[in-house]
């Protein structure tokens, strides 16, 4: 199995569920800016034409992309992790929680940290966002 990541993306989500699963996978970085993968140069939108990560290609080849569907399906190819349940109304109300997490949680926090029309002077803004927001900049200018 082939995990392509970024660092500090939500697929750090799927690599946290991977290694609790005691999966084997390659671990492959996705640079976000280039799309290029870090370990051999290649181009990450020949494996994912949207270039998004978390991005997983299955044993057999398949390619399955968005972090809900990826833990979903992590969870039910090692049943033994426990880290998902199995059908019904508790199935449900983990696609639920998925679902909310990556659409309004992770909106309700990046949108602060990465927002370039935020200023740091909205009183919304915590100073660990202002933070973050400082490190990434000076990282990417690097």
């Amino acid at each position: 199995m082939d995990l392509y990541f970024s660092p500090l993306a939500c697929s750090m989500a799927t690599r946290i569920a991977l290694y609790e699963a005691g999966a084997e996978t390659n671990y492959l970085e996705v640079d976000p800016r280039t799309k290029v993968v870090q370990s051999d140069g290649s181009d990450f939108r020949q494996v994912n034409p949207l270039g998004l990560v978390p991005t997983l290609r299955t044993d057999d080849g398949q390619v399955l992309t968005e972090n809900a569907a990826i833990l979903q399906y992590v969870a039910d190819r090692f049943p033994e992790a426990g880290l998902g349940t199995s059908s019904g109304m508790n199935r449900s109300r983990l696609h639920q929680w998925l679902c909310f997490i990556g659409t309004e949680l992770h909106k309700g926090l990046f949108v602060p940290l990465l927002d370039k029309m935020v200023s740091d002077e909205d009183e919304s803004v915590s100073e660990s966002a202002k933070w973050a927001r400082t490190r990434l900049q000076n990282d990417s200018q690097k």
